[in-house]
């Protein structure tokens, strides 16, 4: 099973293999979680309450700091980071111990 710890304005260093604009939040996710060598997502969006939609940028990492346990992360405003792990099979609720568990 497939979940996702998520951190709120903080982001971690990584190398990113693919990047692209205008997706959502969710979007982003699951192609992280289709893709094998998807390790992190990181997506930030611009907010600007004039346009009729955010401008959005989700970056793929096949390598992140982020699972280092000694890896501090960097703020960064208007980022959802989401590391991508491996939970073995069982009857979790969709939140648990703080992770969040996709539909899938």
């Amino acid at each position: 099973r497939t979940a996702f710890e998520k951190l709120t304005d903080y982001d971690y260093r990584g190398t990113t293999y693919y990047s692209v604009r205008n997706l959502s939040l969710y979007e982003c996710q699951g192609w992280c979680r289709e893709e094998p060598e998807c390790q992190a997502a990181a997506f930030s969006f611009v907010v600007n309450p004039l346009a009729p939609i955010q401008d959005t940028l989700c970056q793929l990492q096949n390598e992140t700091a982020s699972t280092n346990p000694s890896a501090t992360p960097q703020r960064a405003a208007n980022m959802y980071y989401m590391t991508k792990l491996q939970i073995r099979s069982g009857n979790y609720p969709n939140t648990y111990l703080g992770y969040y568990f996709d539909s899938q």
